[in-house]
């Protein structure tokens, strides 16, 4: 499984939507960044979900932002409340 980091997911604004571990997962076309362990998974559901929040940032620990759009929010029984962005290619 590869490697997680702590992370901040924000809106394009900045405005820090919440915090939660990333793993990068990289495909054949696209990367994309799995974060879970979400501190207010809440606040995601609303924002992604009702006011159709899709243009995010997640910055990493080590101070590297990605940019990217809100695929899917969904609850995994093992990982809780899981954001999945796909990220803008580089």
């Amino acid at each position: 499984m590869p490697s997680t980091e702590r992370c901040r997911l924000l809106e394009p604004d900045g405005t820090l939507l919440t915090t939660g571990r990333c793993r990068i997962v990289s495909g054949p076309r696209t990367n994309w960044a799995v974060v879970n362990d979400l501190a207010q998974p809440g606040r995601v559901v609303r924002r992604c979900l009702l006011d159709h929040l899709r243009d995010v940032a997640i910055e990493l620990d080590s101070s590297f932002v990605l940019r990217g759009q809100v695929k899917q929010v969904h609850f995994d029984a093992d990982q809780g409340r899981v954001c999945t962005v796909r990220l803008e290619q580089r």
